[in-house]
């Protein structure tokens, strides 16, 4: 007698899920600038189809061509120049669940011939989908058609996620030619742990703090203590602390200023506490470092 097959019910796992949809801008043969706005909990994907466009982000400027796209974060002050008459751009704003997102942020990515092929897909479900004035896809208030086709909105959310998935996918497969984690964990990780020591060394010379950190990459103080003391095995604090005391360390050998001139201009609270810093870190005080520097033959 045959053994019946026993079933298993898998759950599927997810790693990115569009929960709504908060506006839709398609910017078709015309010069146009937006207000600068902020999206509290919504992400805002800019596709340049055609031409150029100019995205102003807090205090960053970015420029797309043709092909490219930029994912701007929740709570990010921005705004969207097309800078041409015969550009074409598609600007999306979705919630989502974002666990991942955090690695698309701030940098211009290059689509492939799919995702482009996703975004005119998701233009048509748009059309199908919804209410438009005049037949443009410039939409904030959403009215769906009642001649729209069967799924036309769930497709919306499915192109979506592809498009943002293969981004993902796209940063893994660097990590991994780079020998560093092939899978998604490790590699946004280790992706995160490299923007924040990149942060820390272009801001040295600022007074840093881990809370103002975390909200510059849009994450709570203990979800960013948390992931990047995984992927470097130390503090964020320490990463500060650490960056400023190297940087200390070129500005004695330059000879040019004195130990609290350095102090001031990196932030520390006084001259007292850099001191003591890095008399912990280098085994002496920072005015015997300089003059060891300039006894050694």
């Amino acid at each position: 007698m045959e053994v019946p097959i026993r079933y298993e019910t898998y759950r599927l796992s997810r790693v990115v899920s569009i929960y709504a949809i908060v506006s839709a801008d398609y910017l078709d043969g015309v010069t146009t600038s937006s207000d600068t706005h902020t999206h509290a909990h919504a992400w805002e994907l800019c596709h340049c189809i055609r031409g150029e466009m100019r995205v102003r982000q807090d205090e960053a400027c970015f420029l797309l061509h043709g092909g490219e796209c930029l994912l701007i974060p929740p709570g990010a002050e921005h705004n969207v120049n097309v800078i041409q008459p015969d550009a074409r751009c598609f600007v999306v704003s979705f919630t989502c669940m974002d666990s991942y997102l955090a690695m698309l942020r701030d940098q211009i990515i290059q689509t492939n011939a799919r995702q482009r092929q996703q975004v005119q897909a998701i233009l048509s479900e748009l059309r199908s989908a919804f209410e438009l004035e005049h037949a443009q896809v410039r939409v904030h208030h959403f009215t769906p058609s009642t001649s729209s086709l069967l799924g036309a909105e769930q497709l919306i959310c499915c192109y979506l996620e592809e498009i943002l998935i293969e981004m993902l996918r796209s940063l893994i497969r660097q990590e991994s030619a780079q020998g560093r984690h092939p899978d998604l964990e490790a590699a946004a990780q280790s992706y995160l742990a490299g923007r924040v020591e990149a942060y820390i060394r272009a801001n040295v010379d600022k007074p840093l703090s881990v809370q103002q950190i975390a909200a510059h990459f849009h994450y709570s103080r203990a979800r960013l203590g948390s992931l990047y003391k995984r992927a470097s095995g130390q503090t964020v604090g320490q990463t500060i602390t650490q960056t400023k005391l190297d940087r200390a360390k070129e500005l004695l050998a330059a000879g040019e200023k004195s130990v609290t001139e350095i102090s001031e201009e990196l932030g520390f609270s006084s001259a007292q506490y850099f001191s003591r810093k890095f008399s912990k870190e280098a085994g002496c005080p920072p005015s015997q470092y300089a003059g060891n520097l300039l006894n050694t033959p």
